[in-house]
């Protein structure tokens, strides 16, 4: 808990100090689903940090280790092992909330097309009026 702290200082420091929009997210992993204490530290991460979660969480999973000493993506090494469907969902998980995103500035930018077509259509007629009204001064 104290190095997710730490972390959490540091990414305050370059928010504040350099100005720099930071997002960041957490990912559990080495849950071990066996041990009361992985049960009671995800309680405290929820607690403090529920907003910041993905809801995919990565158990203990020897083939994990496996691949890794191979050097091989546990995908390839075992697609049915507990670390291998975990990393899955992990990575629909992903996908989904990019998707969510993309919609979000779609939204915005079809909202700001809608604004910018209102606001030269006003100053379309606002320079008819002027061309009218100048042209019965004449």
């Amino acid at each position: 808990m104290q190095g997710v702290d730490h972390l959490m200082d540091i990414v305050g420091l370059v928010k504040e100090r350099l100005n720099h929009s930071v997002e960041c997210k957490i990912l559990v992993t080495m849950f071990d689903s066996r041990l009361r204490h992985s049960f009671a530290m995800m309680e405290v991460f929820k607690e403090r940090f529920s907003e910041m979660m993905y809801k995919s969480i990565i158990h203990v999973n020897v083939k994990l280790k496996e691949s890794a000493v191979s050097g091989v993506p546990v995908i390839s090494y075992d697609k049915y092992s507990r670390g291998s469907k975990d990393y899955q969902s992990f990575a629909k998980e992903i996908l989904y909330l990019h998707k969510e995103e993309q919609a979000d500035v779609a939204e915005s930018l079809e909202e700001k097309s809608q604004a910018t077509k209102k606001k030269e259509a006003v100053q379309a007629k606002m320079m008819i009026f002027k061309l009218l009204k100048n042209s019965w001064k004449k």
